[in-house]
């Protein structure tokens, strides 16, 4: 090792007591053991600003692996020149009168000039001798590279130092850096600005706050000690993409980026976050959360990408298989018009044909504009009121963000809870709480409620389960997505920790990136790992949450009910079940099983007036009926029937009586106790003879028969009347033959639409007060 002289002790002082280090390497050392030196001793402990003291024969190697390990940034001390090492921020000392040597010769030879010019002054040469060697040991000029110059500020003499101009130091500051930690830049796409257009929604913050969360907890967890870790915020497009705009913009912060970018939310602006890169010559990793394209799943295209998401079409897929399982044949499909959301319908298209499931609406009606507002109801109503037309109860929502403003517009067009289930794409609860508006949060509650929502599972296990309630301690709820975001930055943050202590740099973009497609780790979304082929992660967690109502807040909430894995045998696993609209847990059918209502359910309300007219009416039919039955019973059926003695020729109306009897039978079966049970039997019995009984309650068709019961009803008033006068001084034959048919058709009449007109006329009630 080097002793330093007295003469430098001030000076290293000087700079150790302002959070400078000092370290020692020895003289015979290697380059290889320079390497180490600097790269895993130095570099892997976040130590920025050191003094190297060193003979001039290793200067060399040293330097060396400074450029190499990037680490030419930290104060370099060397006794020797640094002509040659142009570094803005370095600072040297160098012997008094050698600091304009270029080489190491001309520092020889002006160093024997110095002393031969000393010996020709003095008579006694051994003092002067000894007076020369002294004061080259102990005289030094200090050098600081200034712009790519050198520039003298200062010396030492005799142990004092004195600074004749200012110094710069690596920091491009003229104050000396008090931070002793290596400082590491990363930046965010967490900006709102849209180019051209308003400023987009809060979304994107609001999903990257996990990523600053992350940042947090490295520190709290100590997780890079040694190193001063900050993201840089940017703000080069949300939602919209201009190249000229997000060159520029990037330009400006070019030397901000630091060596790795969270990337934008939204697969264009991501895609055009890589192509203004490309066009500046930036080359640092993107790491996305959300972004879900499926063109950035390619490698080859888009090799400096990374996502911690899988491709949409993965969740398609299982979608699919979702309505497969729950026995739905019958679906409606609405997408947003998006670069990952299309991939995600093309996806269901395929699956759904080989599944043979029916998508019911038409395939010109599928597909809505990018960012739905509330405002385009007028452009889609008409295909809104054909989803309904179609009786078809499922549908599948894929929207990013707005699909709220797509289910208000449902209602405002006549869907009712009973006859919806929508399977959304992804969680809705943060739109869902930030509207304020309670006419729509009325609409959003009645119609998303039993509903499933199929995504990416966030806050996985144990850790994720303590990461988001570290994170609801610092930021608001809900944390839907925060988490992908938190993951983000911790996979950048795990990959630039092994690539440091690998005695690596982390300015190599090739090498960071090369490691981050390596890194394994326990995450909030489960166990973090990208596939080897591809941009996307290798395992994801999809989770199936069922919204349902908090009675305490008074608000919507999503409940995990189960998972779906695609790389196990056992494809869905429920551990709770899911309550539909109707809060059973018995799984509906994929279509409505109730007739139209002919009334604008948007008009309909409860009429007192209304209903007094109706039980006016039916107390008035009540009251014919009994008179009626009464006097049929006095002059008919209360005859004592003699017993049959003899055998005789049966007739019509002995077929008539019969058929009574068993249509009797079968009205006090309807009467008595539950047969839902029986339901299945009659439906096999149904499939087994071909025939479908569906057309009497489909509407139209439906209203069609209560019109005939009205009509035979009506009928069957005038008859009765008929029956209670006496008609004998009219025409004979003419009354003869009204009696004969009111004894013959009466008995069929009553008893065979009496109860279905009072069910009609309680259904009619039913609607009236719903």
């Amino acid at each position: 090792m080097k002793i330093i002289p007295n003469s430098l002790m001030k000076f290293h002082l000087f700079l150790y007591n302002r959070t400078f280090k000092v370290f020692y390497f020895p003289k015979n050392g290697t380059q290889e053991l320079s390497n180490l030196f600097i790269g895993k001793y130095l570099k892997s402990t976040g130590i920025q600003n050191f003094v190297i003291i060193n003979q001039d024969e290793s200067a060399e190697k040293l330097i060396k692996s400074l450029k190499q390990k990037n680490l030419l940034k930290g104060v370099v001390l060397l006794n020797q020149n640094l002509r040659n090492i142009w570094k803005n921020g370095l600072f040297s000392y160098i012997g008094s009168g050698l600091e304009n040597a270029n080489n190491e010769y001309e520092k020889e030879a002006f160093t024997i000039v110095k002393i031969l010019s000393k010996i020709l002054s003095y008579n006694d040469k051994s003092e002067y001798l000894s007076h020369l060697l002294n004061g080259l040991s102990s005289n030094f000029t200090l050098i600081n590279i200034q712009k790519g110059k050198q520039t003298n500020v200062g010396s030492i003499i005799d142990g004092e130092i004195n600074f004749s101009s200012s110094i710069i130091w690596p920091n491009g500051s003229s104050v000396i850096p008090n931070n002793p930690s290596t400082e590491i830049k990363i930046s965010i796409a967490d900006g709102i600005t849209n180019p051209g257009f308003p400023k987009g929604p809060l979304t994107s913050m609001y999903i990257k706050d996990g990523a600053f969360y992350a940042l947090m907890y490295i520190k709290q967890t100590h997780f890079f000690d040694g190193f001063d870790i900050s993201i840089t915020h940017t703000d080069c497009g949300a939602a919209v993409y201009s190249a000229n705009f997000s060159i520029n913009c990037f330009k400006s912060i070019k030397d901000k980026l630091g060596v790795g970018f969270l990337t934008n939310i939204l697969a264009p602006v991501a895609i055009g976050n890589i192509l203004s890169f490309r066009a500046l010559n930036i080359t640092i990793p993107h790491i996305s959360d959300v972004v879900i394209a499926g063109t950035l799943t390619s490698k080859a295209n888009f090799p400096e990408f990374i996502r911690i998401s899988k491709d949409s079409r993965y969740i398609a897929t299982i979608l699919v298989n979702f309505c497969m399982i729950s026995g739905w044949k019958n679906i409606i499909v609405i997408y947003e018009n998006s670069t990952g959301l299309t991939f995600a319908y093309n996806q269901i298209l395929t699956k759904a044909t080989e599944s043979h499931i029916n998508i019911a609406n038409s395939p010109n009606e599928r597909m809505l504009k990018p960012n739905y507002l509330r405002s385009d109801y007028p452009t889609y109503k008409q295909w809104m009121e054909n989803y309904i037309k179609s009786n078809v109860r499922i549908y599948i929502i894929l929207m990013t963000a707005n699909e709220f403003y797509f289910i208000e517009n449902m209602y405002d067009a006549g869907l009712r809870r009973g006859n919806v289930i929508f399977i959304i794409y992804e969680k809705v609860t943060y739109s869902y709480g930030i509207e304020t508006d309670e006419t729509q949060l009325k609409k959003l509650t009645e119609l998303l409620y039993g509903s499933i929502i199929i995504t990416q599972a966030d806050w996985v296990g144990d850790y994720g389960e303590q990461i988001k309630q570290g994170f609801l301690k610092v930021y608001s709820p809900p944390a839907d997505y925060r988490c992908f975001s938190f993951d983000s930055a911790m996979l950048l943050f795990h990959g630039i920790k092994f690539t440091i202590d690998q005695g690596g740099n982390i300015e190599n973009s090739t090498l960071l990136n090369y490691n981050l497609r390596h890194q394994r780790f326990l995450g909030c979304l489960g166990t973090v790992s990208i596939e080897s082929d591809t941009n996307d992660r290798s395992t994801s967690i999809v989770g199936v949450y069922n919204i349902r109502w908090n009675s305490s807040s008074n608000i919507l909430y999503e409940y995990w009910v189960g998972r779906y894995d695609l790389e196990k045998s056992q494809l869905f696993t429920l551990w709770d079940p899911i309550i539909y609209y109707d809060n059973s847990t018995i799984v509906p059918g994929d279509t409505v099983d109730y007739p139209e209502c002919p009334f604008d359910l948007d008009k309909v309300q409860y009429s007192d007036i209304g209903a007094g007219v109706l039980y006016a009416i039916s107390f008035g039919v009540l009251i014919v009926s009994v008179i009626v039955t009464f006097y049929i019973w006095k002059l008919y059926w209360n005859i004592k029937i003699p017993d049959m003695t003899q055998r005789s020729l049966i007739f019509f109306e002995d077929y008539i009586s019969m058929g009574i009897i068993v249509i009797d039978f079968l009205q006090f079966i309807g009467m008595g106790p539950d047969i839902k049970g029986y339901d299945k039997i009659s439906s096999m019995l149904a499939d087994y003879a071909t025939i479908n009984y569906s057309w009497i309650t489909e509407g139209a068709r439906f209203w069609l028969c209560v019109k005939v019961i009205l009509a035979v009803l009506f009928v069957w008033i005038l008859l009765s009347i008929h029956t209670l006068i006496n008609f004998q001084r009219f025409d004979k034959f003419f009354c003869d033959y009204c009696k004969n048919f009111s004894n013959f058709v009466l008995p069929i009449i009553g008893n065979t639409c009496f109860l279905p007109m009072i069910s009609i006329l309680l259904g009619i009630v039913h609607v009236f007060k719903e």
